[in-house]
Order: C-alpha cells, then sequence, then structure tokens
C-alpha cells in the first residue's frame, strides 16, 4: 500500500486527478514499511498446531480406549481447557485500549464492534507504530505458546490414562 501510494505520487497522479476549481495540497510520501521478523509468531504458530492435533489424537485414542475419566480428572481437564482462553489475556491490555485484555482478538479502535485480529501488531502497522509492531510479535507469540503449554498439559492428562 506504501509503495503503490508513494508511486502515484511519483507519478503526479494525485496533482493530475486534481479538481482545478478546487484548493488541493497532494498527499506527502510515506515512509517505506521496514521488514519484520515474524519468526517468533510463525514458530509459536507452528507449535500451537502441532500440541492442537495432538490434543485431537489423544483424545481420540482415549475414547477409543473406552476409558473415562474420575470426576478430578474431569474437572481438571475442564480447568485446562478453560486456561487456554484466559492465557490470552494480557494484563497490561491492548495499546491505547488497557483496559481490553485479548491479545489475539479486540474490537476495532475505528470499527466499532466490527473484530481485529492480532490487534496489537494489525493496529501498529495500520498506525505506523513500527516499535508496537515488533513489541507485539513477541507478545503474541508468548500467548500462543502458553495456549499449546496448557493443551500439552491436557494431552498429559489424556495420556496417563
Amino acid at each position: 500500500e506504501t509503495e503503490k501510494k508513494n508511486k502515484l505520487i511519483d507519478e503526479n497522479a494525485f496533482v493530475l486527478a486534481a479538481d482545478p476549481l478546487k484548493t488541493y495540497v497532494p498527499p506527502t510520501k510515506d515512509t517505506p514499511v521496514p521488514e519484520f521478523d515474524f519468526t517468533l509468531l510463525e514458530s509459536a504458530l507452528a507449535r500451537l498446531e502441532r500440541s492442537a492435533e495432538a490434543y485431537e489424537a489423544a483424545l481420540a485414542r482415549f475414547f477409543a480406549s473406552g476409558k473415562s475419566l474420575s470426576a478430578e480428572e474431569s474437572q481438571q481437564l475442564n480447568a485446562i481447557l478453560i486456561s487456554t482462553e484466559r492465557t490470552m489475556i494480557r494484563e497490561e491490555g491492548l495499546p491505547r485500549r488497557s483496559w481490553f485484555k485479548h491479545q489475539i482478538y479486540a474490537p476495532g479502535l475505528y470499527t466499532g464492534y466490527g473484530v481485529k485480529t492480532l490487534p496489537g501488531i494489525r493496529e501498529g502497522l495500520e498506525e505506523r507504530n513500527w516499535d508496537e509492531v515488533r513489541q507485539y510479535i513477541g507478545v503474541v507469540s508468548e500467548k500462543l505458546d502458553g495456549v499449546a503449554d496448557a493443551i500439552d498439559s491436557a494431552v498429559a492428562l489424556l495420556s496417563d490414562e
């Protein structure tokens, strides 16, 4: 988007398309978008996918075995599964919305209730706040790793049976 806008400015397109009867100031060029290292996020997502697949397989094996969980084990498994959602919360909240704690989705700053996924990263990109993007790549990666840890605990519980 930045490259496209800057190219249009270089080609004088905004001036050529302007209404000559109105006062018009063409936009200025934006600084190029820097390269971001999404390795942490990609690794966390891959780990989460592996954990989810392991949980699905452990659950299938457990059901196929004909075994059942005790009341205590059932409560333990439910607590683990509930914790996965809570793991995605960050006490400090989101940038410019400290009251909204979830790091995976949030209502957008300017979209009312329209949801934004990975809001710390996405809105950082939209606002051209590069430091925020870098910070929230790390924050979201940690949250996804935490969810994978919880799922791995559930796998262990089902596999111990």
